[in-house]
């Protein structure tokens, strides 16, 4: 049995709150649509060859004699390589299966699968799991390997697995004192009240997960990479958080809400402070930054305010001393848990989380050309909103996902173009 370590406890706790409100877990998925149609049996054997050599792959989440959260395997079986006929046509329609699939539940002790869409002339990939198994950055690297050539090594085990609970103290006084400084840096944000898309009575009907997607072209995503150099010294998330926190803006005023500030969770990696190749385990932190309404209408001061931000909880360890309260608090029921997550917010969570996880370097599957390449996670009720931003072949992308109390798709929809606008307007 291995810990699943103090942000996998974070992630197992959602996926338990998820069901409990209907939904059928914490899941994410990473789509892939590709050039061409794959070699089933190539790829199953690669899948195969995969999942024997590999534990960490037959994982699943359980309880010790403690009724602390542990990793369990079972022995290798069935392959995890599903495929079923498609006939999609667009991203929308990927996008569309991809929430349908992290909608449905895994089978008993399983923590992914491997979804092959197949289509007349080209397939379509979706790898789906069970979030504490790793996150967006580690799915990328274990995607990549499946869809590597059946000859290709399986990575050095020593590299398979590795958690943020590395970088904390190993003493738990030190360890204590540590998360009390997240704590308070909480109480201090919780000052203000929080207002999000669908607010803590949603969770009782929050309604279907829905999801919407904004595409740059590659002309659009080379300008707007050129103007961070004047915008915000080449860092890109203050401006996409800016824009994303402008379309939730308009959404509320049209519910009659107006917030003084808004809350957002930012996740963020700790791999450079860990292990940059690891493949499992969530190497997260999560920041929460705070910006103004007023900064809504100027991009200078909303987007200088997020990156001081931004450095002071580096400068004050912040994001290792999240880890640390995650640590010191993950043998806590699940209701308790969850219920102080949100206590102090006064039910709510934040106003939404935004993601940017980076680049998606998957350039081949299986042998053929990706031609478009995204994650979608699914979104905790509250706040119900949730913003991914991916880089993938040159062009930039944001997908929205959220829940029907939050936002309706014709609504999102029609957010859409003055998103881009607002992205652009700097170019």
């Amino acid at each position: 049995m291995t810990s699943l370590g103090a942000v996998g406890v974070f992630h197992l706790r959602g996926h338990e709150e998820l069901r409990a409100a209907g939904f059928s877990g914490n899941h994410c998925a990473l789509a892939l649509a590709l050039d061409g149609r794959l070699e089933l049996e190539a790829l199953d054997r690669r899948v195969r060859a995969l999942d024997d050599g590999m534990d960490e792959l037959r994982r699943y989440p359980s309880l010790d004699r403690t009724l602390a959260p542990v990793w369990k395997q079972v022995a290798p079986g069935a392959s995890r390589l599903l495929v079923t006929t498609s006939d999609l046509d667009g991203e929308s329609e990927l996008l569309e299966a991809a929430v349908g699939l992290i909608g449905e539940p895994l089978p008993p002790r399983a923590t992914w699968q491997l979804h092959v869409l197949r289509g007349k002339r080209h397939d379509h990939v979706v790898f789906r799991w069970l979030h504490p198994l790793t996150d967006a950055h580690g799915a990328n690297r274990l995607v990549a390997s499946l869809g590597a050539a059946l000859n290709e090594p399986l990575p050095a085990r020593e590299l398979r697995t590795k958690t943020s609970d590395e970088l904390l103290p190993a003493g738990m006084r030190e360890r204590h004192a540590f998360a009390s400084r997240y704590f308070r840096h909480v109480m201090r944000l919780a000052r203000r009240p929080v207002v999000s898309a669908c607010g803590p009575a949603a969770a009782r009907e929050p309604g279907a997960m829905r999801a919407v997607r904004l595409r740059l072209s590659e002309s659009e995503s080379r300008a707007f990479t050129a103007s961070l150099r004047k915008r915000a010294s080449l860092s890109d998330t203050s401006v996409l958080l800016w824009a994303s926190a402008r379309m939730l803006d308009r959404a509320l005023l049209r519910r009659s809400l107006c917030p003084i500030h808004y809350l957002v969770h930012v996740p963020v990696s700790l791999d450079s402070k860990v292990e940059r190749a690891r493949m499992f385990g969530n190497n997260l932190s999560m920041m929460m930054l705070e910006l103004d309404r007023d900064a809504l209408f100027d991009e200078r001061r909303a987007v200088e305010s997020l990156a001081a931000q931004r450095r002071d909880l580096v400068r004050e360890k912040l994001d290792v001393a999240m880890v640390a309260a995650l640590s010191v608090t993950r043998r806590l029921p699940a209701p308790l848990y969850s219920y102080g997550m949100r206590r102090p917010f006064g039910g709510e969570r934040g106003s939404f989380v935004f993601s940017n996880p980076g680049a998606l370097e998957l350039a081949t599957f299986g042998g053929r050309p990706v031609t478009d390449a995204f994650t979608v996670p699914a979104v905790l009720v509250p706040p119900g909103f949730q913003v991914i931003a991916t880089r993938h072949a040159g062009r930039i992308s944001l997908t929205l996902l959220f829940v029907e109390a939050a936002l309706s798709v014709a609504e999102a929809l029609g957010g859409l173009p003055e998103l881009a606008r607002d992205l652009l307007a700097g170019c």
